[in-house]
């Protein structure tokens, strides 16, 4: 799947703070699968973990909070 540049562009929140969210589940998930950079996510499919960070957060599947 492409990247969903119209959904970054569109973005009403803090895009700083999206975007390091974006690199910390990246990471997160990048560590629980052994530093893979894909992962499957069907039978015969696989994602870049970049990507599907970006449309995670990006869709509110994950939520994040900045502390000051």
């Amino acid at each position: 799947m492409p990247l969903p540049l119209d959904e970054i562009l569109s973005l009403s929140g803090n895009k700083y703070e999206a975007t390091v969210a974006t690199i910390k589940y990246a990471r997160a998930l990048s560590q629980e699968h052994n530093d893979a950079t894909e992962i499957a996510v069907g039978p015969n499919t696989t994602e870049k973990l970049a990507l599907l960070a970006i449309r995670e957060v990006l869709s509110g599947n994950i939520e994040y909070e900045f502390n000051d």
